[in-house]
């Protein structure tokens, strides 16, 4: 089997690429970037989103010019 970093296998992705499914994970590190990630202070009135429109813009744009 492949080496992967740890975090890699944290999403839903890793289903199917254990299945042989090509799958894509496309991350902004969230785990890194927010003290709440993942805790019951999830919550969106803790959700920066300056930030998350910032994140999203530029994965279009990564997504927009590579396709």
């Amino acid at each position: 089997m492949k080496k992967y970093a740890s975090d890699v296998l944290r999403s839903d992705h890793w289903s199917f690429w254990k299945k042989g499914i090509p799958g894509l994970f496309i991350t902004d590190m969230a785990n890194f970037r927010s003290e709440y990630y993942h805790t019951p202070a999830d919550i969106s009135k803790n959700i920066n989103y300056e930030a998350l429109q910032k994140i999203a813009m530029a994965t279009l744009k990564v997504l927009v010019e590579t396709h």
